[in-house]
């Protein structure tokens, strides 16, 4: 092979490799979803298992509509069913990328609401683990997040990708989900997003 023909191989196999590697990045962002200027990824890793991106939401707060962050669901297997999501062994991964700023009183607030209207059954047990939850709580400003990795019998709470903690109870583990997607959730449209209807 002479020098010329090679050379015009190899720029050829460059083109195809960086044309590939464009309509790959090109196709993780066409499936990634965006929402109030986040972008949550389709797919994400917990430990050996695969989640997807069931759904994105906005939560809104007050008469005016004060956008306080922006969420994300991710599950082994979609659904748009809550207690199906809710009540499955599988593991369940909440993203929160806060949107303006929202001090620990008013998130522990939050929580206390979000877990007494979700609890259905054992509710006075689950007043150790919603303190423990308040307790890895911070002050927040815009593009901060959390994330809260739900296992059947656990939760993993993470501020800003640091791990902040964990919280051993297999009901306070589908009733901080409820929290989100249960019979009485933040607001309605928060609730629709994460399962996917919107």
């Amino acid at each position: 092979m002479t020098q010329k023909k090679f050379s015009i191989l190899s720029a050829s196999l460059t083109l195809s490799i960086a044309a590939s590697s464009l309509l790959s990045l090109l196709s993780m962002n066409a499936h990634a979803a965006r929402i109030e200027g986040v972008e949550f990824p389709e797919q994400l890793k917990v430990e050996s298992k695969n989640l997807v991106l069931n759904g994105v939401g906005l939560r809104s707060a007050t008469l005016f509509n004060v956008k306080v962050y922006a969420g994300a669901l991710y599950v082994e297997t979609k659904s748009k069913n809550e207690a199906e999501i809710i009540d499955s062994p599988q593991i369940k991964d909440v993203k929160m990328v806060f949107l303006r700023d929202v001090k620990k009183d008013q998130l522990n607030e939050a929580w206390e609401k979000g877990i007494h209207k979700a609890c259905v059954k054992g509710c006075p047990q689950l007043e150790e683990p919603l303190a423990q939850l308040k307790a890895m709580m911070v002050s927040v400003k815009p593009k901060d997040t959390m994330e809260f990795t739900i296992f059947p019998a656990k939760v993993e709470v993470k501020v800003n990708d640091q791990k902040a903690g964990e919280i051993s109870n297999a009901n306070f583990s589908k009733m901080l989900l409820a929290t989100w997607i249960g019979r009485e959730p933040p607001t309605e449209e928060l609730k629709a997003g994460l399962l996917g209807k919107k």
